[in-house]
């Protein structure tokens, strides 16, 4: 199952990072390919700016329509809690969806939610998220946007 979902996870950072260069929003992006143990994605905006990005999916959201976002794992924060990138990104579907990091967490502990334990064996603790709150926790990347 690990390797399956990994392969997802590539193709999603794969997939978001020509997304970027194809917008023109950036003008250059590196994928290190867990070398970055912060996040997935490093771009140099045009202008000159740099901004780093994670990259996630989400399974649920294609049977139920409501995104999981894993807060903790084993009690510890975990996940989008953790990661140090400017820009938390889910490709839900075949969009893609944005956020700045510190909103986002703002957003996920302010909204309505409901609270799970899932995955490794119960440990990871997941927040789920209706579709109607979606507008509220993101941005869709639109292919015109600069």
């Amino acid at each position: 199952m690990f390797k399956e979902d990994l392969e997802e996870w590539k193709k999603a950072e794969r997939e978001f990072a020509a997304l970027l260069i194809s917008t023109w929003w950036a003008s250059e992006v590196k994928i290190p390919e867990w070398r970055f143990p912060d996040y997935d994605i490093w771009a140099k905006k045009r202008g000159g700016r740099e901004k780093t990005f994670e990259i996630k999916t989400n399974k649920i959201y294609n049977t139920t329509g409501d995104v999981a976002f894993e807060v903790h794992n084993g009690w510890k924060p975990s996940a989008i809690l953790t990661s140090k990138a400017d820009y938390i990104v889910y490709q839900l579907g075949w969009e893609f969806y944005y956020q700045e990091t510190w909103l986002l967490r703002w957003l996920l502990h302010t909204l309505p939610h409901e609270e799970k334990m899932w995955g490794d064996g119960g440990k990871s603790t997941l927040y789920i998220i209706k579709w109607e709150y979606m507008s509220d926790l993101f941005k869709k990347l639109w292919k015109w946007e600069n």
